[in-house]
């Protein structure tokens, strides 16, 4: 026990020389190739960073010209809409307008109408009205009436009357 716990300098010597030859030898061989390849995957991971970065700069902008475009597809839209509800109302009040205009012309007309075959009629009652007066005066004339022969020639006359228009 007591082999294990003292120090042999010789095997302390060669322990050391050992280690500064393995540090040595992977100095030149080991950590050369160890390092480049760290600081080449260091160098990745630093360009991959920044194509992500360049990345989310180019798709921020990207949303940004979407969100552009989306409105202005909206506000002309509703210019679309808006044109279209103007264009409907005014062809809405176009041909209201015109169909008062048609109804107006078609009630001048019915009055019009109205008013010569009232007119007609007028004229046809008084023509008849003047043709039994001078029937009436000319029976009368003829002969003297009494109240009862009066009313007696006034319903032939217009039994007549009705016989020739019936």
């Amino acid at each position: 026990m007591d082999n294990l716990l003292s120090l042999n300098t010789n095997i302390m010597f060669w322990t050391w020389v050992t280690f500064l030859v393995l540090i040595v030898v992977l100095g030149k061989f080991g950590w050369k190739p160890i390092i480049n390849a760290l600081d080449a995957r260091i160098s990745k991971i630093k360009e991959d960073i920044d194509h992500a970065e360049k990345n989310r700069v180019s798709s921020e902008k990207l949303i940004a010209d979407q969100k552009e475009l989306i409105s202005k597809a909206h506000s002309q839209s509703e210019e679309i809409l808006a044109k279209a509800k103007k264009e409907a109302t005014d062809a809405k009040n176009e041909i209201v307008e015109k169909a008062r205009n048609e109804a107006q012309d078609i009630a001048d007309k019915a009055k019009e109408e109205v008013n010569l075959a009232k007119s007609r009629a007028l004229d046809e009652l008084k023509s008849e009205v003047g043709k039994i007066s001078v029937d009436i005066a000319g029976k009368i004339i003829s002969k003297s009436l009494t109240a009862k022969d009066h009313d007696k020639l006034i319903s032939d006359s217009l039994s007549q009357y009705q016989n020739s228009k019936g």
